[in-house]
């Protein structure tokens, strides 16, 4: 007997399931899933005297992120174009080119004056870190560590640009130095960004 009931419970809740997967919605909904303005409009009517309205990313105010090298900026971050560069410790802005990179991005400056500016921040270290904060999309910055690399010569220098999780070309491996400089440009660049 209580087998039988057992099957019975068994067959009824299948039945149940499968019924709820052919007919998702109650039989008594009628009506448009969209919505047009004068809808919403007809139906917000009266209830609320607020006029919401909703800014594009542009003029929103500015984000500090510490965003994920893999996940987030290697897909979005372009090549040649420029793109907005603040370094922690002096506040000198300037502007850089993705020239390269997959484990973290090869940059060079983007004209003359960005390369002065650069070359003046490293000094003599051309592979000391400076902890940056880096306008990935309009508005949206995220903390990286720049770090200057010369091969052979001059004409072949160009400068590393790490983010969070990003790796060292060399090693394929995460460069500790370069992530505690991320974290860094991270906790201080707050105060930067609180002032644009």
């Amino acid at each position: 007997m209580q087998r039988n009931l057992a099957f019975y419970i068994f067959i009824s809740l299948i039945a149940c399931g499968l019924f709820l997967t052919l007919l998702p919605y109650p039989t008594f909904y009628s009506g448009s899933y969209n919505l047009s303005h004068n809808d919403v409009a007809k139906i917000g009517e009266g209830n609320e005297s607020e006029d919401y309205s909703f800014s594009s990313p542009i003029e929103a105010s500015p984000v500090l992120a510490k965003l994920d090298w893999f996940e987030c900026v290697n897909p979005i971050m372009p090549y040649n174009t420029p793109i907005n560069v603040v370094d922690v410790r002096t506040k000198v802005e300037f502007k850089i080119l993705r020239i390269g990179g997959n484990l973290h991005a090869d940059i060079s400056p983007n004209e003359e004056q960005d390369k002065q500016t650069i070359e003046t921040l490293f000094g003599y270290e051309s592979n000391q870190k400076r902890a940056v904060i880096v306008e990935i999309l309009p508005n949206v910055w995220t903390a990286a560590s720049l770090s200057g690399r010369i091969v052979n010569n001059e004409n072949e220098s160009h400068y590393c640009l790490h983010f969070y999780n990003s790796q060292s070309h060399a090693t394929g491996m995460s460069d500790i130095n370069h992530q505690k400089i991320v974290n860094y440009a991270y906790k201080y660049g707050k105060n930067i960004i609180d002032k644009k």
